[in-house]
């Protein structure tokens, strides 16, 4: 009768096995710990499986404690013994309330051991990544500031020059005003014959003055045109560089905050 409870758990076995996706290896055992039926695994090491006929003579081994107390026994075995961590369970089997024997149940802990591991190393390097984005991010900020500060700065050189083009304006006044008092004093010299030649000297004078001062006038408008073309380009890729700024470190920002879901 006892023969046949146990026989009927190894019939059983194939049943079980395509139920379950581990890779299991599952030992049948009578009352006095002897190996019944056995079903191996290739990602088991060689010498963890038992061959029909092996006995455990150990009364300490969890086989007896499962038997014994007629309770479900947890075994871990850790990879020092067989070189890969094994888990399972030994439960014991009854027949008419009787304990006739056990059948354990266990499976290799590599792959999951394995899965972890890559998983910290993942860990690890999204934090590395976190804190390498972290310090683009700060880089990226500082270079905003500065972007910032040489917009103000440009903003201040161009109020500067249109200032020098009220002062450029006033010149030219004056210029025109100093190019018709030469006229005039050209005019009154001529009148005055011979006792106006000393005026008519003077006039000439204001009238190179003048003119000097109109071409003066002249190339500094060219170069503050060119100073004002120059500024307004340094303006235009500031802000398209802010803006690409700003971009960028919105996108940063969202892979910071996906980065720390993840961590």
């Amino acid at each position: 009768m006892r023969e046949e409870k146990l026989q009927q758990i190894i019939e059983m076995i194939p049943i079980i096995q395509t139920l379950s996706e581990e890779d299991l290896v599952i030992s049948v055992w009578d009352r006095e710990a002897t190996v019944l039926y056995c079903v191996k695994s290739k990602s088991f090491p060689a010498n963890f499986h038992f061959d029909v006929g092996y006995k455990v003579t150990d009364r300490n081994d969890k086989l007896f404690v499962a038997m014994d107390t007629g309770k479900t026994v947890h075994n871990h075995i850790p990879k020092e013994v067989f070189g890969v961590t094994i888990e399972g369970n030994i439960t014991p089997i009854f027949d008419n309330g009787k304990v006739v024997g056990c059948i354990s149940c266990v499976y290799s802990l590599e792959k999951k051991e394995e899965l972890e591991n890559h998983a910290k190393e993942l860990k690890a390097m999204l934090a590395d990544s976190k804190d390498s984005i972290n310090q683009i991010l700060n880089a990226a900020i500082n270079s905003s500031e500065y972007l910032n500060q040489v917009h103000e700065y440009m903003s201040k050189l161009e109020s500067s020059v249109k200032g020098v083009y009220s002062v450029v304006e006033a010149i030219k006044g004056n210029t025109s005003r100093t190019k018709m008092l030469a006229l005039n004093a050209s005019i009154e010299a001529a009148r005055a014959g011979e006792s106006g030649k000393g005026f008519s000297i003077v006039a000439n004078e204001m009238g190179k003055l003048s003119k000097m001062s109109a071409d003066s006038v002249t190339e500094i408008n060219e170069t503050l045109n060119e100073m004002v073309s120059s500024i307004t380009d340094v303006v235009n890729a500031v802000k398209k560089i802010d803006e690409v700024s700003y971009k960028n470190n919105s996108e940063v920002e969202k892979i910071i905050s996906d980065l720390n879901k993840v961590l």
